[in-house]
């Protein structure tokens, strides 16, 4: 756009200097109505004609926020399903017609130069709002196609209102002097409402950007310029440029300024920034406006967090506190900037942003959302709004099943090994290839007696580095192994009201495999192999020790999953006869689905987990009474799992196959 962002000529209503195009100026037109303006000079006093607003500056901004806010607002329904369709029904829409007649009356404003300090701010921020929010009208279908910040960049230069205003000069009888010009976003964020606060630190600004940043002295929109002491930096949080983590549009009046900047700060950061409290962890995850604007919030990263603690719940304040002084605070940026994004949500429309809050916090993450349910009359309308809650919480079971299950093997295991020595001793060195078959076995099972010694102490010490369920990242760490992958319980709940709510749970969790011994041979094949003939006897002892090995890991992995599955469903249906006698007569049902593909690694791992699987078949869970194991039992009779035993059965090794395995839940 050339010299897009110098100032406008002498003339308010006149075009700015530089442009190339009017296509991206949004109130091209000027108006044709007149004012009446009075005024004194020499004790005297004259009235004058002029084409001035006869509309407050203050007043101006916030009916046009208003007007065109209310139209995204409406709309909402339509956009959850048909974003593009929603903006094209607002653009159709006889309102916006007389918002973008209302937007040329900023060509003329009789009163810009006479805004105290906090009155000009609320004038620049709803001015923002609004040309934003009209941008994303007319220019939908450019804007949602921007993945970089160049772009959003060059965007955010080229659309503009043409601003104007005069100041009253006591010796002549007209109004002079020009004030305002051509206000882009650009210019309006940096220059104007940042005019006088430190600079957007991104490496994809060009010079031309950054030199727009500042405005001359001799420039008409200097005087506009908002002073640090009113540009705090909760400013960041007020300005809705309709990206990914651009705050929600507001409309700001004078009347209670403080508390609406406020609260959109309160709401932005508990919606977007996000804390990972969980298994040890002590990490913080900020959007980028905290890495553009650190300067803002303070000179290190412990400044910026203490910032950050103080809009967060008062509950979190001792964690976040723990983060900011800790040696080297885990502080991750999200990098995704992201195009268009519809500004207004159902979520937005209710007054609980606590509700909004990503807080990851010890073992349970949880969420609320709110949806609309969709009939077609003529054009999308809103019918009902459906309430959501997702639940993510972390089993209780990952630690205590698996080491429950080594417990319960490992004088098993120790017999196999005291069998494997006898074995080797008897043979001698009188054939290398049947010794170092053996030698193989040996090791192996020494190394498997290792991981279950370590497992039996899960439950008394907690597992390393303070987990309390094992994460992707440990899942070759020998001391790990018995214990499920990522195992979570996922709740889902759903309310239209008055109806009840509805619910619906799934146990998810990595398949069950061994991914310390690799996928040369997985479970299934393995059990293959031993079936097959010529196998001679040290081979078979080979082959054998390694899918007792592989079955223990996988199997305990897959019990964990299972437990925590029956204990919800134990503690859910408890009341419910007919759910507790199905129980008892078949059994109960588990159903497994996998995102597993069948090539390379991941073949192994099907064939490890759907062995495992089948060990299910012989298996039992009893359900007793707590006080019977001297367990505390629940004071009002409701089955909670408080406890946990493990007996494995099964015939002398080593040509042991697992025959039963029973759990007793104590509640």
């Amino acid at each position: 756009v050339g010299s897009a962002d110098a100032a406008a000529a002498a003339s308010p209503a006149a075009a700015p200097a530089g442009t190339t195009s009017k296509k991206f100026c949004l109130n091209e037109e000027p108006p044709h109505s007149t004012t009446t303006v009075r005024f004194k000079r020499n004790g005297c006093v004259h009235v004058a004609s002029t084409g001035l607003s006869a509309v407050g500056a203050l007043d101006l901004s916030i009916q046009l926020i208003t007007r065109i806010l209310s139209l995204y607002h409406d709309y909402a329904p339509l956009a959850v399903c048909d974003e593009a369709k929603a903006i094209e029904m607002i653009g159709q829409d006889e309102r916006f017609a007389k918002f973008q007649e209302v937007t040329r009356e900023l060509h003329f404003l009789h009163d810009l130069h006479l805004l105290g300090k906090t009155e000009k701010l609320i004038f620049m921020l709803n001015l923002y709002n609004a040309l934003s929010l009209h941008a994303g009208v007319l220019f939908y279908r450019q804007l949602k196609e921007l993945n970089s910040m160049a772009g959003i960049v060059r965007w955010h230069r080229r659309v503009h209102y043409i601003v104007g205003g005069t100041r009253m000069e006591a010796s002549a009888t007209s109004l002079s002097t020009a004030l305002g010009g051509r206000i882009s976003l650009w210019c309006l964020e940096h220059a104007i409402l940042r005019g006088k606060m430190a600079k957007m630190d991104h490496p994809d600004i060009d010079s031309a950007a950054v030199a727009a940043m500042r405005l001359d002295a001799e420039d008409p929109r200097s005087p506009l310029i908002i002073e640090p002491a009113q540009a705090s930096n909760l400013v960041n949080f007020a300005i809705c440029s309709n990206c990914t983590y651009s705050p929600f549009p507001h409309i700001f009046t004078p009347d209670n300024f403080r508390d609406e900047i406020a609260e959109c700060a309160r709401s932005y950061i508990r919606t977007h920034v996000r804390l990972f409290l969980h298994s040890g962890q002590h990490k913080v995850v900020l959007p980028p406006v905290f890495k553009w604007y650190q300067a803002d919030f303070g000179d290190s990263l412990t400044e910026v967090l203490m910032f950050i603690k103080f809009w967060l719940p008062r509950e979190l304040h001792a964690k976040v506190m723990i983060c900011a002084h800790k040696g080297d605070p885990v502080v991750q940026v999200d990098q995704d900037i992201g195009g268009f994004r519809y500004p207004v949500g159902y979520f937005n429309l209710f007054s609980e942003p606590s509700l909004r809050a990503s807080i990851h916090d010890e073992r349970i993450i949880c969420k609320d959302f709110v949806f609309p349910l969709l009939r077609k009359q003529g054009r999308y309308e809103m019918h009902e709004l459906v309430r959501v809650n997702e639940t993510l919480a972390e089993s209780p079971f990952s630690l205590a099943v698996a080491s429950q299950f080594a417990t319960s093997l490992l004088h098993l295991r120790q017999s196999y090994f005291a069998e494997l020595v006898r074995l080797k001793e008897e043979q001698g060195d009188s054939d290398e290839g049947v010794t170092s078959a053996l030698r193989h076995a040996l090791d192996l099972m020494e190394q498997h007696l290792a991981v279950l010694r370590s497992s039996t102490e899960l439950s008394a010490k907690g597992a390393p580095d303070s987990l309390t369920f094992r994460p992707s990242a440990y899942k070759k760490e020998p001391a790990f192994q018995l214990i499920p992958i990522n195992l979570h319980l996922q709740l889902l709940s759903a309310q239209v009201r008055p109806a009840p709510v509805r619910e619906a749970a799934v146990v998810t969790f990595g398949a069950a495999a061994d991914h310390l011994h690799r996928f040369k041979r997985d479970l299934r094949s393995l059990k293959t192999s031993l079936a097959s003939d010529g196998l001679s006897s040290h081979e078979k002892t080979t082959l054998r020790t390694e899918m007792v090995v592989r079955r223990d890991i996988c199997f305990s992995q897959l019990l964990g999953a299972v437990v925590t599955a029956f204990a919800y469903s134990l503690e859910r249906h408890c009341e419910e006869p007919e759910v507790m006698r199905q129980f008892i007569a078949i059994g109960f049902f588990v159903q497994f689905e996998s995102l597993l593909s069948t090539h390379g690694a991941e073949r192994g791992m099907l064939g490890d987990f759907s062995a495992a699987v089948d060990l299910l078949q012989n298996t039992e869970i009893s359900v007793r009474r707590a006080n019977d194991a001297g367990f505390i039992a629940n004071v009002d009779n409701h089955p909670i799992v408080c406890g946990l035993t493990i007996d494995m059965v099964e015939a002398a090794p080593p040509c042991s196959a697992l025959t039963l395995c029973r759990v007793a839940l104590f509640v």
